[in-house]
């Protein structure tokens, strides 16, 4: 942990990459729109001395079950506009194991809510489990922001 006043002085710094966090990226998601399974994780060159990878995803969820986004407004549904409210667009982790279930995980969307999670494990091998899927959005509309960030310590 560095102060202010540690980072005005001659204090070293450890080495990292160029950046940490990879730019933001806006999703949408229209009815019948959905993501197959897949990794985050990248699989860095051989000739790459310090393999550097994404090391935790972050989905921010900018809609949920329920909302409206007409005219790049969101709002919930009032029962008026029921037909453009959005329905499915889960996001699913197939191979996901928690003490309760063993036949993955599923995530509803819901506005202003985030779900962040590990691509590689403790050793710095890939997390197979890490594998996950957007599903099929059935009604409305999906919006998600997605932030990967990369292990930050090169040296």
């Amino acid at each position: 942990h560095y102060t202010p006043e540690d980072l005005a002085g001659d204090v070293e710094l450890p080495p990292t990459h160029d950046r940490v966090v990879e730019a933001m990226q806006l999703l949408r998601y229209d009815p019948g729109d959905g993501y197959t399974a897949h990794h985050d994780f990248t699989f860095p060159s051989v000739g790459s001395r310090y393999q550097p990878r994404r090391f935790a995803s972050v989905l921010l969820y900018l809609t949920g079950e329920g909302d409206v986004v007409e005219n790049g407004v969101r709002s919930k549904s009032s029962g008026i506009n029921d037909d453009k409210a959005l329905e499915g667009g889960e996001t699913t982790f197939p191979r996901a194991i928690t003490t309760e279930n063993h036949d993955g995980i599923k995530i509803k969307p819901q506005s202003g809510k985030a779900v962040m999670f590990y691509n590689v494990l403790p050793d710095g091998n890939m997390d197979d489990l890490s594998q996950h899927a957007g599903e099929k959005v059935e009604k409305g509309v999906k919006y998600l922001a997605n932030i990967f960030v990369w292990d930050p310590i090169i040296n």
